[in-house]
């Protein structure tokens, strides 16, 4: 619990209870909807795919599984990279 200083005195901040319904409300949404997710991605096909730099370069990932931060691991940037940024442009045949 956290302190505070008031006029010399401490008065202990705490949190209430019982929480509010609408909390559990929305823990209640927030499980389903994450089930649900976990769920659809558990059954997407995780085919490979190639990612293409604009520079040309190609690399290897999989659909549904890796994230930007699995394909920037494999560039080689100078000494420090600065930023990274996401653009995904996908063309389906």
């Amino acid at each position: 619990m956290a302190l505070k200083e008031k006029e010399g005195k401490q008065s202990q901040v705490s949190e209430l209870k019982p929480w509010p319904s609408y909390i559990e409300d929305r823990l209640k949404l927030w499980d389903k909807l994450k089930e649900q997710y976990n769920n659809e991605l558990a059954n997407k096909i995780l085919e490979p795919i190639t990612v293409t730099f604009p520079d040309g370069k190609t690399t290897n990932a999989k659909a549904w599984q890796s994230t930007p931060y699995d394909v920037a691991k494999g560039i080689r940037f100078g000494t420090k990279p600065n930023f990274f940024y996401q653009y995904v442009f996908c063309t389906y045949n």
